[in-house]
C-alpha cells in the first residue's frame, strides 16, 4: 500500500492510504498533500488537483456531444485529417 504524506487543516502531519485522499478532499480536511511524481507539495484550492469524476460521468451526454450537426454519429472514416 502506498501512502501518502498529507497535511491536515488543524496543522497536523499525517500519512494516508491514495484511495483515502479523495474523500479526505471532499470532505474539506486536507490542507496540503504531497504529490510524489511532481516532488513537491500541493496546496488545496491554490494547486491544481484532479477530480474523480467517475461518479458524474454522463454518456449519454458523451455521445450526444460526438454526433454531427444532422445527429449522426461521427466515424474515424468519415473524418478527413488536413
Amino acid at each position: 500500500m502506498f501512502i501518502l504524506s498529507v497535511q491536515y487543516i488543524d496543522g497536523r502531519d499525517g500519512g494516508i492510504s491514495a484511495d483515502q485522499l479523495g474523500v479526505l478532499l471532499r470532505e474539506n480536511k486536507i490542507d496540503k498533500f504531497f504529490r510524489y511524481s511532481e516532488r513537491r507539495w500541493i496546496t488545496v484550492g491554490s494547486d491544481p488537483i484532479r477530480q474523480d469524476n467517475k461518479s458524474s460521468y454522463n454518456k449519454a451526454k458523451r455521445r450526444q456531444s460526438d454526433k454531427n450537426s444532422h445527429g449522426k454519429l461521427f466515424s474515424f472514416r468519415q473524418i478527413q485529417i488536413i
